[in-house]
């Protein structure tokens, strides 16, 4: 419980600083999506471990049951990792 209360206090950080732009992130369940993929897209360049983003992922959306963002796959160079497209957001 730890790790996660830690991983969810770093992503409403992040929304207040780098995530900005994803206002509506607590409100609306399209912003939430393209909040928690931005979240996602920012570990990923951080370089953090796949446990590390499963983790992030799990604390800041639980209710999803998935650990990648669907705009993720796997990607070159990352043993499975993801690689992003566009958010549709």
């Amino acid at each position: 419980m730890t790790a996660y209360k830690r991983q969810a206090d770093a992503y409403v950080t992040w929304l207040q600083t780098d995530g900005a732009e994803h206002e509506d992130a607590f409100t609306d369940v399209v912003c939430a999506e393209a909040a928690v993929t931005a979240w996602c897209r920012h570990l990923m360049i951080a370089k953090a471990a796949p446990a590390t983003i499963n983790q992030a992922l799990a604390a800041a959306a639980p209710g999803t049951a998935r650990s990648w963002p669907p705009c993720c796959t796997p990607g070159p160079g990352w043993k499975n990792a993801p690689s992003w497209r566009s958010p549709t957001c």
